[in-house]
């Protein structure tokens, strides 16, 4: 039995790169970290909120508003 409440953080990404054409390489310089460590992020279906928070950023979101936007799933986390 698959639990349909777990959000695909990854996908998320995905999704956002998709929409505002920010590539993984931008991610990586403006966090500081290598290309192959967003690639992994990106592939992963959930990550630290830590870096949930900063990778939403570099998108100009907070973490509430990126998942929102961007997690397709029809959830608000917005308060």
């Amino acid at each position: 039995m698959q639990n349909t409440d777990i959000l695909d953080f990854g996908k998320a990404v995905r999704n956002a790169q998709k929409r505002t054409y920010i590539r993984q390489a931008d991610i990586a310089r403006e966090l500081g970290v290598r290309p192959q460590t967003v690639a992994r992020w990106v592939k992963a279906k959930d990550i630290k909120l830590s870096v949930a928070i900063r990778i939403a950023s570099v998108f100009g979101e907070r973490i509430s508003d990126f998942l929102a936007k961007y997690s397709n799933q029809g959830w608000d986390y917005r308060e």
